[in-house]
């Protein structure tokens, strides 16, 4: 009898601790979800959502209620939208509550989907125009407002363009996410200027600002922008396109062509490249965004071996510049 007893007591535990395990790798799986989701990885999210759903047992949290049903309606799988539209008001009791109206309405419109498709499939096509309108106008505004010193207003033009769900290998979205650095870097101005000198610099007779890389002073604004060897334009302007295509021949030049062979025809070809130019005209890497790694690590290469620069000045002192620019791998 005893020896039933805890062979029994072993198999209750043993089963309990299995289904905790399998409750631990389904709540590593949403995570992945979520990530996959926000990478724009359709092809994961689902395979990660339904392995979510199988080792939980079921469709038994809210949080992955709500997601997978936003998710399918999104992606125009209506009928697996409703299995957890309808886990949602199983779990969700409260009528009262936002998540439960905003729900209910996405629901009917789920419903509207299956009901009459070509209909629905026009308006959605209709929210896709609005929503586009609205990103190119965030996005405008965003670069207008920086370029006359509005920081407020272009933080707030940046805050509605990624609010509006952008594509993110996007030339657009690469260009606001790197504009942000900027306009936060405004808003925040750099600690006040010493007087310590350097003999590392082309005017050593110039103060020197003390600038953090965080700190440093977009290329666009800057009084007096850094020089490019080989640029001997006599204003600022032809300077700074000299400058501009001289970065860019740089990058067409020194690219890895076996990098560029050994990716394949779908893989995104662009690259939005940052970095900065120091005080001392030294060039440091400071971030090469792509979905692709290669072109990352070989991004970063090609800009470590960026030649020294004549530093850039504000208010008569040398400072430290960030330069960034979307670059497009068919161009070299």
């Amino acid at each position: 009898m005893k020896f039933l007893l805890s062979f029994f007591i072993c198999i209750f535990l043993t089963t309990q601790v299995f289904s905790q395990d399998k409750k631990a790798i389904a709540s590593v799986y949403f995570k992945r979800a979520q990530k996959s989701y926000e990478d724009k990885d359709l092809e994961k999210t689902t395979n990660y959502l339904e392995k979510t759903r199988e080792y939980y047992g079921g469709i038994v949290k809210e949080d992955i209620a709500v997601f997978g049903a936003k998710y399918y309606f999104e992606l125009g799988e209506h009928k697996k939208a409703e299995d957890y539209f309808k886990a949602f008001f199983k779990i969700h009791k409260s009528k009262k509550s936002k998540i439960y109206n905003t729900m209910l309405l996405m629901y009917t419109n789920n419903l509207d989907a299956q009901e009459n498709p070509k209909w629905f499939q026009k308006q959605q096509e209709e929210k896709n125009k609005e929503r586009e309108f609205a990103l190119r106008k965030a996005y405008t505004e965003a670069k207008s407002n920086f370029k006359n010193k509005q920081y407020k207003e272009a933080l707030e033009a940046i805050k509605t363009f990624n609010s509006l769900k952008p594509d993110v290998n996007s030339v657009e979205y690469l260009e606001i996410q790197a504009l942000k650095n900027d306009v936060e870097t405004a808003l925040n101005p750099s600690a006040k200027p010493v007087s310590d000198k350097t003999e590392n610099v082309p005017t050593p007779d110039v103060e020197i600002i003390t600038v953090k890389d965080d700190k440093a002073i977009s290329f666009e604004v800057v009084e007096k922008a850094p020089i490019f060897p080989g640029c001997t334009a006599t204003n600022s302007l032809e300077l700074n396109e000299c400058f501009n295509e001289k970065v860019k021949k740089h990058f067409s030049e020194k690219f890895s062509k076996r990098v560029i062979k050994s990716m394949s025809s779908s893989s995104s070809k662009l690259i939005y490249i940052v970095f900065i130019i120091d005080k001392n005209g030294k060039v440091s890497p400071v971030d090469a965004r792509t979905t692709n790694p290669k072109l990352k690590t070989e991004a970063l290469k090609v800009t470590k071996a960026l030649p020294k620069m004549k530093p850039g000045m504000q208010d008569g002192k040398l400072v430290s510049v960030t330069y960034s620019f979307a670059y497009i791998i068919d161009d070299i």
